[in-house]
């Protein structure tokens, strides 16, 4: 995948927001447009939507003209097939699976090329304040990129491989069927041993063949995690970013998180 910007001239504000970070990324709107991007430290104990507009009240895009912002929320997702879809019961269900969330907004996003809808949570205050400052916001969670990317990709080339995407202190692994998601879940993971462990025991639990099979890494995993990987499986790969720019813009870019930067070159190139 090659980080590059097209020619459209106007400026593009892309965020992603975590617990405990904002990340801020942007086109500048010139005729050959560079990418900023800035990576900014929440208190997860203060109101977050203080946090985030005084942040952005302070950073280059408070004074741009930016009348769309694309937001990627990392936080936990719940996929629902798109044809048993309820939008009365869904925040219901969503705060049965993931607790901790009950007074956050809900959030369903179709999802057309998956066959179904993501559910997820922001704080309401959060929303409101940044619909207040850009015409138009569009808010994903952060593995639509990823998902979408792969399904388009790698998955026609490996016989839909298992895929391990590390980001945020998590592993999402998961898996398609048929341009479906098969398989999806996410698990906390610090070190080698127990990214191991879930990535096996996913792959045990899908049936898949130790000597023809794929498994695919993504994002910033553990050390040596490849290699304990491949004592049990003959085929694993890392896939990384290819970054396709001028010196001055690589520091910045390399430490964008896989997923905005898919979303980044998804919007910009269409």
């Amino acid at each position: 995948m090659q980080a590059t910007l097209s020619n459209d001239t106007s400026a593009r504000c892309f965020l992603r927001l975590s617990e405990r970070s904002l990340n801020i990324a942007y086109t500048d709107g010139a005729a050959e447009p560079r990418i900023h991007h800035t990576i900014h430290a929440l208190n997860p104990g203060v109101d977050q939507a203080h946090q985030v507009s005084a942040i952005l009240d302070k950073s280059e895009t408070g004074s741009a003209n930016h009348c769309d912002a694309t937001l990627l929320v990392n936080g936990p997702v719940l996929l629902i097939p798109a044809d048993e879809y309820d939008a009365e019961t869904a925040g219901d269900l969503y705060d049965h699976t993931f607790t901790g969330h009950e007074k956050e907004e809900k959030i369903s996003v179709g999802m057309e090329q998956l066959s179904c809808i993501a559910v997820f949570s922001l704080d309401k205050a959060t929303r409101t304040m940044l619909e207040g400052r850009y015409s138009h916001l569009h808010i994903y969670p952060c593995e639509w990129p990823v998902w979408l990317h792969f399904q388009a990709t790698d998955q026609h080339l490996h016989r839909n491989p298992l895929y391990g995407y590390f980001h945020d202190g998590c592993l999402d692994i998961f898996r398609f069927q048929h341009d479906r998601l098969r398989f999806f879940n996410r698990f906390e993971v610090e070190q080698a041993p127990d990214a191991l462990y879930f990535l096996l025991n996913v792959w045990r639990q899908l049936g898949m063949d130790a000597e023809t099979d794929h498994m695919v890494l993504v994002g910033e995993q553990p050390a040596e995690l490849k290699e304990r990987l491949e004592r049990h499986l003959r085929h694993v790969s890392v896939n990384a970013p290819a970054i396709d720019t001028d010196d001055e813009q690589t520091t910045s870019i390399a430490d964008i998180p896989y997923d905005l930067l898919l979303m980044q070159e998804r919007l910009i190139k269409h």
